[in-house]
């Protein structure tokens, strides 16, 4: 019966079927009423039309019942779509808390708890909240080299419990979009050392998205009660070392890009769409993709990987998914777009480093920033066309602002002092200010907007890459 009404309320009417639903239903109506009305002229003489109309009043009110049934079952759809991508994976930095746990000697920090101004440099700063992300740095790229192990015969599978569960599990996407290919795998990373002349090696074997979406995706789903793969594979204080990890592990793309035409750090922040597999409705960085397989052999073969990246994935993802590319401009506008696209080699595409994602259990991301010299006024020309992304993780919007300007909203609460007697009264003050920062909002043009952890993340590889936050003494 529970399956029943699962697929019940994750059944999707389309246009079509809701116009051929109405249509059986008036001819039923049709129908019914006819067939009573001769059915009363044979019987004889009698006052049918009153029976005649009772029966319309039952099939109109039949048609009512259906309707609203109809309604609360969009309704209760739309409610899932909502909250689905909590349903799938909590990316709460209370349920982090509640993981990878204080350590509250005086002389440690929080495992993977990142805080940080947004701008350190800005006056007034220190009444504005800290930026607060849970990240496991791998390296930084400053004077570190990569080589990279590519393994491409070497495939990942999913344990056989997630395969048993599998139907369920993608299930749990049916309010996105969903594709399948395959992708590279992080299978481990050498970390640079003094010995091995400051040279980080990533071992790069093979995986598929849909790997990707019944593993990282689904962390927290519930499978049966109290049961998730978080619980069953990634719930401990340190994430799982990705040569034993059971997670898919694709490599992810991160990327800033600003606008620098004006003198000025203007950053280009897109909005996704409801149907994206992750933050709907929400901001992420200027280019928030996933390392694809296309082409990829060949990089490696020919160049380094980190080439590969800056040339096929960073510049061609501006051109595509910042809406460079549009499909019925006219030959005008296509003609600039196409110049700016050739100019794109004025960009300036900087290496920032590779951090694990504890929201999504060690999920792997290659973090950069850009620095294109176009002007706000040449960007926004090219962007205004009748251009629809198709990609799984589709832009509805893009926004440009002043770096300054962009602003992080918390919740007010009472205070809090972390720096009392006991160890009991320090975790209250941490599990308060999780909690508060749950709510957090990133502000953009007076607008708040829910936001990619991996965002936040970005922003503080950039601000240390900059030096404009310091070190985390241990």
């Amino acid at each position: 019966m529970e399956d029943e009404l699962s697929r019940f309320f994750k059944f999707k009417w389309s246009k079509n079927k809701i116009g051929a639903t109405l249509l059986v239903l008036i001819i039923l109506c049709a129908i019914a009423g006819g067939g009573y009305l001769f059915h009363s002229k044979a019987e004889g003489p009698h006052p049918f039309w009153d029976s005649v109309w009772d029966v319309y009043v039952n099939l109109f009110a039949s048609l009512c019942a259906f309707v609203a049934a109809f309604l609360i079952v969009r309704f209760i759809s739309w409610v899932f779509r909502r909250h689905e991508d909590e349903i799938k994976v909590s990316y709460k930095n209370s349920k982090m808390l509640s993981i990878y746990k204080n350590d509250y000697k005086e002389d440690k920090k929080h495992e993977y708890r990142k805080e940080f101004p947004l701008h350190p440099t800005k006056e007034g700063q220190k009444k504005e909240p800290k930026c607060i992300v849970y990240c496991k740095e791998l390296f930084f790229a400053k004077d570190c080299k990569v080589l990279i192990e590519d393994l491409p015969d070497e495939h990942f599978e999913v344990d056989t419990f997630i395969q048993m569960h599998a139907p369920r599990l993608l299930g749990a996407h049916s309010a996105s979009k969903t594709v399948n290919e395959i992708t590279p795998r992080l299978n481990d990373c050498v970390l640079p050392t003094k010995e091995n002349n400051n040279t980080a090696t990533l071992q790069i074997t093979r995986s598929t998205y849909l790997n990707h979406l019944l593993t990282n995706r689904v962390l927290d789903y519930p499978i049966a009660a109290d049961v998730t793969l978080r619980r069953l594979y990634e719930e401990m204080s340190q994430l799982t070392e990705l040569k034993r990890s059971k997670m898919s592990n694709h490599i992810g793309i991160n990327a800033l890009v600003f606008l620098t035409g004006e003198g000025k750090k203007y950053l280009i922040i897109p909005k996704r769409g409801k149907k994206a597999t992750v933050v709907k409705n929400g901001v992420t960085a200027s280019i928030a993709s996933r390392l694809t397989i296309k082409d990829y052999n060949k990089a490696i073969e020919d160049e380094s990987l980190l080439s590969f990246i800056e040339g096929e994935c960073i510049k061609k993802c501006a051109a595509e998914k910042l809406l460079l590319e549009t499909r019925k401009d006219s030959d005008e506008q296509k003609v600039k777009a196409k110049k700016v696209v050739d100019e794109m080699v004025s960009m300036q595409v900087n290496f920032l480093g590779l951090a694990r994602d504890p929201y999504e259990g060690g999920k792997p991301t290659l973090f950069y920033y850009v620095e294109w010299p176009i002007s706000r006024k040449t960007f926004g020309e090219l962007a205004k066309g009748d251009y629809k992304a198709e990609d799984i993780d589709e832009i509805v919007k893009l926004m440009i602002e002043d770096w300054d300007n962009i602003q992080l909203k918390v919740p007010k609460c009472k205070k809090c002092e972390k720096k009392r007697a006991t160890e009991e009264d320090r975790k209250k003050a941490d599990e308060a200010e999780a909690k508060r920062y749950d709510k957090a909002r990133l502000v953009i043009n007076g607008k708040p907007f829910i936001f990619e952890q991996n965002l936040m993340a970005n922003f503080w590889f950039y601000l240390k890459h900059k030096g404009e936050i310091e070190d985390e003494k241990a």
